[in-house]
């Protein structure tokens, strides 16, 4: 149970509150995005495995079944929906494209924004 109480205190990438986090090489990461897939919906969904505290604004890596944990959490507690596909090539053109244009420092990744 405590577990499910630090997913629910996490929060995607915000370009509105968060700034990139410094990689190796001099280069920045927002959201590190994984694909997924959702036995729950029967979709592919993807999702940060960056998060971030909501108190505190720091940094977290939740790799692959983590960060589709902390996703599925925040939409069971009213979160808008993260992005879904059919097949996991659409979700990983998705992913591409997005990591391509900016990725988060454009919009979060579930569109609407996390309460």
């Amino acid at each position: 149970m405590e577990d499910l109480f630090a997913l629910l205190n996490l929060r995607p990438f915000n370009p509105e509150i968060d700034r990139p986090i410094d990689l190796p090489g001099g280069s920045g990461a927002t959201e590190y995005l994984a694909t997924s897939y959702d036995p729950d919906t029967q979709s592919w969904i993807v999702h940060p495995q960056i998060w971030f505290d909501k108190e505190t604004g720091e940094p977290k890596y939740l790799g692959g079944e983590k960060g589709l944990m902390a996703t599925r959490a925040l939409e069971i507690m009213g979160n808008p929906m993260f992005p879904r596909f059919k097949t996991v090539e659409e979700a990983d053109i998705f992913a591409s494209d997005r990591s391509q244009s900016g990725g988060a420092q454009q919009s979060t990744i579930n569109m609407k924004g996390m309460q």
